[in-house]
């Protein structure tokens, strides 16, 4: 039984894991413990020290054990749609991770010091938490393709998002309370799509269209009948030349020039 690398009890309607029945696992790679009713994860979880994908989504977490960056293997944690609040710096450790699913909790902080240890991020989900913020960390994600922070309460992006250098996905809709975005969001020069739908942007970074020779998708609607976001008619030419989909915006007047004097 301890040679065993994959491992799945999802949908067992389990309440608990003993911490005695994950010690001695050092083979196991692939645990799924989604869809049950599990209130903690033990933390002898560290025993698995061969663990690359865990998956723990669907259950009654209310938080993660610290234990979980001593992790060095792990490159995929679903926690989604649990009852977590907090997350624990310590699962910066996992350098290796390359997809964290966080969506559906009720998440109030990300701790900025937990995403710096994540170099290898590909894609990030946090949508409909409770967040009111991004840590400026997130910019140190470089190799981020995907990121997902829909539903919750941000009010801002962090200038640092334009160091994300390899961001192709970007669902910031649901955001009420968010008017306006970064100007180093026109530095993601990878974006394929974006979508700030349900958001209150006023406009885009002056110039954007230049960088974002891959954007083909991007959803500005916001609740109203008249759309908020009003973008210059060079920048929107610019972008349907480029075939891109641009939903829920209107054309910003031309400023008037000031008259001569006779």
């Amino acid at each position: 039984m301890l040679e065993l690398e994959v491992l799945s009890l999802r949908n067992n309607r389990l309440k608990e894991i003993p911490a005695a029945c994950l010690e001695g696992w050092a083979r196991l790679k692939t645990l799924n413990l989604a869809d049950n009713k599990l209130e903690m994860l033990p933390a002898s979880i560290a025993d698995c020290v061969s663990l690359q994908r865990l998956d723990l989504g669907h259950n009654k977490l209310a938080e993660l054990p610290a234990e979980l960056g001593r992790l060095a293997a792990l490159e995929y944690l679903d926690a989604s749609r649990n009852a977590l609040k907090e997350l624990p710096e310590d699962l910066g450790n996992c350098s290796r991770m390359r997809v964290l699913l966080l969506g559906d909790n009720s998440i109030v902080a990300v701790p900025g010091e937990m995403l710096s240890g994540m170099g290898q991020l590909r894609c990030l989900h946090l949508q409909s938490n409770k967040l009111s913020d991004l840590p400026e960390e997130v910019g140190s994600l470089r190799e981020l393709e995907d990121l997902s922070v829909a539903g919750n309460g941000i009010k801002a992006l962090p200038d640092s998002i334009g160091g994300c250098k390899s961001l192709k996905r970007l669902y910031c809709q649901g955001n009420a309370k968010m008017t306006a975005v970064p100007a180093s969001l026109a530095e993601l020069t990878e974006l394929e799509e974006a979508s700030f739908k349900m958001c209150k942007l006023k406009s885009l970074p002056e110039g954007a269209e230049a960088s974002w020779g891959k954007l083909r998708y991007m959803d500005l609607s916001s609740k109203g009948k008249k759309p908020s976001c009003k973008l210059p008619a060079e920048m929107v030419e610019s972008l349907e030349r480029a075939e891109v989909r641009l939903v829920g915006f209107a054309l910003a007047k031309k400023k008037k020039g000031k008259k001569k004097g006779k």
